[in-house]
């Protein structure tokens, strides 16, 4: 059975005050992934599909009054454990993956995220590595703006192998 996105994302800290707090952070974390699948590619655009199904969002999420806003979005993201979320939503997505497959070809690249001009968030050069036989970024690392890929991708491979050897020698 697969646990829910909303109490696997339960694991990751919340940074913000306890004054304040509008929206529980399992639950915006949750919205902004849905609103990334449903075609989100800002952090406006996703505000704007909260607010076009605000009452599903409210119902599914738990939001008591409204959607967050792009302000909210964007102080939340700002303050985020990266690292933590991505460990969550890993364990989250893991069990629904099919068994990594033996000497599985890698794309390596390095992009820009969208918005990343207009919104200076942390995180918004990344190296990913993707495995395009099963479909999926294996894993992502934040980078500088101006940072060579092809040094960073050197020592992220040898991450990336290490890590794929001991999940190949824990089966």
């Amino acid at each position: 059975m697969v646990a829910s996105l909303l109490t696997t994302l339960a694991a990751v800290p919340d940074q913000r005050r306890a004054a304040g707090r509008r929206h529980a952070l399992p639950a915006v974390l949750a919205f902004l992934c849905c609103g990334m699948l449903c075609g989100g590619r800002s952090l406006l655009s996703i505000a704007e599909w909260g607010r076009a199904h605000e009452a599903w969002c409210c119902a599914v999420f738990g939001f008591r009054r409204c959607t967050p806003c792009v302000s909210t979005l964007h102080r939340i993201l700002s303050g985020l454990d990266v690292s933590a979320f991505e460990t969550a939503l890993r364990t989250w997505i893991e069990p629904q993956l099919e068994a990594p497959i033996t000497l599985e070809p890698l794309a390596i690249d390095g992009k820009a995220v969208r918005g990343a001009h207009d919104q200076h968030l942390p995180g918004t050069y990344l190296l990913s590595a993707f495995a395009s036989r099963r479909g999926a970024v294996l894993a992502q690392l934040a980078i500088g703006e101006r940072e060579n890929e092809l040094m960073l991708a050197a020592g992220f491979c040898g991450h990336r192998s290490a890590t794929l050897r001991d999940e190949d020698s824990a089966s």
